[in-house]
């Protein structure tokens, strides 16, 4: 159900970004998944080029597949902000992309992405350094907080 992408950007490129990324304005306790009352941190991201036309063409070139972004955003959890399971699109044909910037994690701090069906977790993918996953926008999923 995932494709997995370690090493998705060059380790420069990944620790560069992650500097410039944390600087950007804007993040607001405004982000949820389904329930509004089970919030996270947001950020948009549809006007930085980095996310929207770099971050693309490195997927399509992995995957050799075209992509028509429809949002580009960066989440945030911390510990006791566990995601809704939801949905991204109905769409059959869509896809979402999930990009670990951090440049260091540890397994102990959680925070994973994990795939559903009828409540019960098929896949999960543990918070990796520098790894990007990409898997069918109908598929129910949500983010673990992270401990």
């Amino acid at each position: 159900m995932f494709e997995v992408f370690d090493n998705f950007l060059e380790k420069e490129t990944q620790i560069d970004h992650y500097n410039k990324f944390i600087s950007i304005p804007g993040w607001a306790y405004t982000g949820f998944s389904v329930d509004p009352n089970l919030r996270f941190w947001y950020l948009n991201l549809d006007d930085q080029p980095f996310f929207t036309d770099v971050m693309l063409d490195r997927i399509q070139k992995i995957t050799n597949k075209k992509f028509i972004l429809n949002r580009v955003y960066a989440n945030g959890q911390t510990h006791g902000q566990c995601g809704s399971i939801h949905i991204d699109s109905k769409l059959p044909n869509a896809y979402t992309l999930l990009y670990y910037l951090n440049p260091e994690w540890y397994p102990m701090w959680g925070g994973s992405t994990i795939l559903v069906e009828e409540n019960k977790e098929i896949q999960s993918s543990h918070f990796v350094p520098n790894r990007a996953i990409l898997f069918r926008s109908d598929i129910p999923h949500f983010g673990s907080d992270p401990s």
